[in-house]
């Protein structure tokens, strides 16, 4: 099916080739397309008016112009590509701010710049879906100013969630510490610190196991994370799993918990996510159809 709106750009970019043109505003509408074998043919309308008196019009008649079926289809995965390269991290941000209900930049301005908000907040974001939750990894220092910006913005430390469940539910996962739990609503928002303290030990340390826990997810997709300017990819192949709504399994991930894990699954599943293979092929086939625009298939 021919889309019009690229028609009509494709007859633009084609008649305001000439630079002699740039002096005049340009109005193009296509009348009619069809096709003929690997041809479209098209009817469209121009006017040319002088920019510095809106009564000169200089051109204003039908015309047609033939367009091989190959130009048409390069354009329109040119344009797809336009579509791909829109920042993700406008999005991520924008998103942040409205589960938050303030502006998250104020997350990042810490002069301890270990903070990175990681995990489903980014996938969903990614993949289109409303955020459940926002989970926050943080320096034991960065903490302190994260949760001032928090309690401003009426959000309450919740003592109770921060028990015995929360320490069961994290007790085989030993590279974090106890999570902080902050509530407003229905909002929910948890800080993560890596277990690795600065006590005694070099703050390059620090930072490698500060990385080392999020490239450790148990499930791919939830391998991405951002950091008020950048988004990250730190498991492999996170991200065309996010943007295909896929996932796998990682048994050996220092973050996976046999406790967790099938509930964690269970979740992604109810929201139509599926399992696969982290495997070449079935990435590449993720990748060609999320730039062509058609179904490949999953196994």
């Amino acid at each position: 099916m021919i889309d019009n709106s690229l028609i009509e750009k494709i007859v633009y970019n084609t008649v305001t080739n000439d630079k002699w043109l740039d002096e005049y505003k340009i109005d193009i509408r296509v009348r009619r397309c069809y096709e003929v074998e690997d041809i479209i043919h098209v009817n469209f309308h121009i006017r040319l008016i002088n920019y510095k008196n809106v009564d000169d019009i200089i051109m204003n008649k039908y015309d047609s112009l033939s367009i091989d079926k190959n130009i048409y289809k390069q354009f329109m995965r040119e344009e797809k590509l336009k579509g791909l390269a829109v920042t993700p991290e406008d999005k991520i941000r924008q998103s942040l701010s409205e589960y938050l209900e303030f502006d998250s930049d104020e997350l990042f301005k810490s002069k301890f710049n270990l903070v990175k908000v990681f995990g489903g907040a980014i996938r969903d974001t990614i993949a289109e879906q409303t955020i459940h939750d926002v989970d926050i990894l943080c320096g034991s220092k960065a903490l302190r100013y994260i949760e001032s910006i928090l309690e401003q913005n009426d959000y309450q430390y919740m003592e109770m969630l921060n028990g015995k469940d929360l320490q069961e539910m994290y007790s085989e996962i030993h590279i974090i510490n106890e999570p902080h739990t902050w509530v407003k609503g229905k909002k929910i928002v948890q800080l993560i610190r890596p277990a690795l303290g600065l006590d005694g030990s070099d703050e390059s340390i620090y930072r490698k196991g500060f990385k080392d826990l999020i490239s450790n997810v148990d499930l791919s997709c939830c391998g991405v994370s951002y950091d008020g300017e950048t988004l990250y990819e730190d498991y492999p192949n996170a991200i065309i799993h996010c943007q295909s709504k896929v996932y796998s399994v990682n048994n050996f991930a220092k973050m996976y918990s046999r406790k967790r894990i099938h509930h964690r699954t269970e979740k992604l599943q109810n929201r139509g996510w599926k399992l696969v293979e982290n495997v070449s092929n079935v990435n590449r086939d993720m990748k060609i159809e999320r730039i062509f625009g058609y179904d490949v298939a999953v196994s």
